[in-house]
């Protein structure tokens, strides 16, 4: 069985939909994606616990609000 760890990395960016789709294409039946939740509650596909402020600080990934990670690249 063939499970892709966040996708196929490879050939698209980790966590993405992009990757989930390349993956499922070069066969894996199962992904293994990162989920973390914005201070709104909503889950996102993010690896790390802490998340990179445009000031260069460390913030923790739920203090983060949808509309603030919207903005981010």
């Amino acid at each position: 069985m063939l499970i892709a760890h966040r996708g196929d990395k490879i050939r698209q960016p980790e966590n993405t939909i992009a990757a989930f789709e390349a993956a499922h294409g070069l066969g894996a039946c199962a992904i293994q994606a990162d989920v973390r939740f914005s201070a709104d509650g909503t889950p996102w596909c993010f690896h790390d616990e802490l998340l990179i402020a445009e000031n260069g600080e460390a913030k923790p990934f739920h203090q983060y609000k949808n509309r603030e990670l919207r903005q981010r690249p």
